[in-house]
């Protein structure tokens, strides 16, 4: 299994403004699968972000990756909405 660390992410770009509803699992022995939410400034920023996100994945043997973006909007209340609504989920699950 894949144990990952904060070091890698640090490297990140600021335009990383928070990562949520991240997961990483198993389907076989030896294949690592992750999903996550990354929150972004905007779609153009979002697509360097995944590649460097899949590199850092990539080094911890993470190869099978769904990245979902968010967009902050100029109404900060979207992206608290939106981050209220996931960790419910996650609470009920």
């Amino acid at each position: 299994s894949a144990r990952v660390s904060s070091g890698p992410w640090l490297s990140l770009s600021c335009d990383v403004l928070g990562i949520h509803e991240f997961h990483v699992w198993n389907l076989v022995d030896g294949v690592s699968m992750c999903s996550m939410h990354v929150v972004c400034r905007n779609s153009v920023a979002f697509m360097g972000l995944a590649a460097d996100l899949k590199k850092v994945l990539h080094s911890y043997g993470i190869h099978s990756t769904c990245i979902q973006p968010e967009y902050i909007a100029e109404d900060v209340s979207a992206f608290e909405t939106c981050a209220t609504e996931c960790k419910e989920r996650a609470a009920r699950a």
